[in-house]
């Protein structure tokens, strides 16, 4: 297969991750308008707390900008690198006046590109696991080439850690990276 033809299946494998954990999770992902789309933003998560278990009535909002890689580079035993290679696209995901929150998820395939989906009668498997971090407020970068981004391995992107950043959205707080270190 070609690098372009591989590169388009690692994009829409990560879209058809998102689409899984967001439906899993009982919330919407929406496509971004082509405003969005030019901006960064892959997909718009939505989730409204009306129910009994929420006392409060609120809606949250989630922009997401979606990568794929098939490198896995240890980020020195504290989660995996991701090497994000457009300044402009870390620019716009650091940017701290944006009204909704912004996260960077990254899907992590294994090598082989033979390995990544497998299908049955009785599932469907897609291998390996999706990352998310925040680069709300972070600082710029000195290179032009692009930005090394280090993803916890406790920010896995499921469908109970969605539903945590969501409910945390309707309080009103942002979401945090967690450190590795304050993990027990």
């Amino acid at each position: 297969m070609s690098s372009t033809l591989l590169t388009s299946i690692e994009e829409e494998l990560s879209l058809a991750y998102l689409h899984a954990v967001c439906a899993r999770a009982g919330m919407s992902c929406l496509p971004p308008t082509r405003k969005l789309d030019n901006s960064g933003v892959d997909a718009l998560l939505h989730k409204e707390f009306s129910d009994a278990i929420y006392p409060q009535e609120s809606d949250s909002w989630l922009e997401i900008q979606m990568k794929a890689t098939k490198k896995h580079a240890a980020a020195n035993g504290e989660g995996l690198s991701y090497w994000l290679k457009e300044v402009k696209r870390y620019d716009v995901l650091r940017d701290s006046t944006r009204h909704h929150a912004r996260i960077l998820v990254v899907l992590f395939l294994p090598e082989d590109p033979e390995t990544w989906l497998s299908h049955s009668e009785e599932e469907l498997i897609l291998r390996r696991c999706a990352y998310w971090k925040t680069l709300r407020g972070d600082g710029p970068i000195s290179t032009n080439t692009g930005a090394n981004i280090k993803l916890p391995k406790s920010q896995c992107f499921s469908p109970k850690n969605l539903q945590d950043l969501m409910f945390q959205l309707s309080l009103g707080k942002f979401p945090q990276n967690v450190r590795e270190d304050e993990v027990s």
